[in-house]
Formats: C-alpha cells, structure tokens, sequence
C-alpha cells in the first residue's frame, strides 16, 4: 500500500526464480530478451513518454510527468 517505484538501470527484462529445496534455496536469474527500442517506441506513439523512458533506460524521469 505504499507509493514506489524500482528502477535497474537497464533496459534488460531480468528476474529471478526462487524455488525451495532440502538444502535451502535453489535461485535462476533469467534474462529476456527484447526489443526495448522498438517498445518504447510504441508507448511513445501511445501517449506515455514516461514508460518509453523507463523502457530505454530502466530509470524514471519524473520532470516528464
């Protein structure tokens, strides 16, 4: 229930898999791989400058708001 935002620095899609085990936790990072030029392009032509920079870059800008 509390306002944020996450930003990464990088345009990557990444995430990770977390999956119990007898010895702990077994952890995946995964990498996607996409055209992030070609999306943010496409939140741009649809009005939303503020995804099409955060889809560029992985970081916010505000002041474009």
């Amino acid at each position: 229930p509390y306002h944020h935002f996450m930003e990464s620095g990088s345009p990557h899609a990444r995430y990770s898999v977390l999956r119990g085990s007898s010895g702990g936790w077994d952890v995946e990072h995964r990498r996607v791989t996409y055209d992030w030029d070609e999306a943010a392009g496409m939140a741009a032509d649809n009005g939303r400058p503020d995804w099409a920079q955060w889809l560029r870059t992985g970081l916010a800008d505000f002041s474009i708001l």
